[in-house]
């Protein structure tokens, strides 16, 4: 099960600024290496694919250019860790979902590549309640939690594309 959490950092970009474009020669040499072999799945969810997989930097530091601080994500567990920054951009809901978050991502990805739209989340779990249509308001109560808050035993929520 993937955990939403937040921190502070992602607003951190300015203090600490990208080193490498993503477009340069450098960057897309350092990405396939990484994507290679991590063998294009997730680090999060395990979701592999050839497709829409993004190198990240594992720290949040986006100077911080080392091939063992890079891992992949697939785009919906890039959206959950940038979760107030995809919560800005309207582009994450929280819900509640019998399946798994990997399995989410799955129909969600499979989905995207048939349509070439994002699925609701009604699409992706006809089943699933969505409990906050926006996560930002989410990640502001995370933010104000105990660092020993059991998230997985208080919380039965998934991360679902929002459309």
């Amino acid at each position: 099960m993937l955990r939403l959490s937040v921190s502070k950092t992602w607003s951190s970009h300015k203090a600490t600024p990208r080193t490498l474009d993503t477009r340069s020669a450098l960057w897309r040499e350092m990405r396939q290496e990484v994507l290679l072999r991590d063998n294009y799945t997730c680090r999060f969810c395990g979701v592999r694919s050839r497709k829409y997989m993004i190198c990240d930097h594992i720290d949040g530091n986006p100077s911080h250019n080392d091939l063992a601080n890079l891992g992949i994500n697939c785009p919906l567990c890039d959206s959950i860790r940038h979760s107030g920054l995809a919560g800005i951009r309207g582009v994450l809901s929280l819900g509640v979902s019998k399946m798994s978050q990997k399995d989410i991502n799955r129909q969600t990805l499979q989905l995207f590549d048939e349509t070439h739209k994002v699925p609701s989340f009604s699409d992706v779990d006809s089943n699933a309640v969505i409990i906050a249509g926006h996560t930002v308001g989410y990640a502001n109560i995370l933010l104000t939690l105990d660092d020993h808050f059991d998230y997985d035993s208080q919380c039965n929520c998934h991360p679902m594309p929002h459309t």
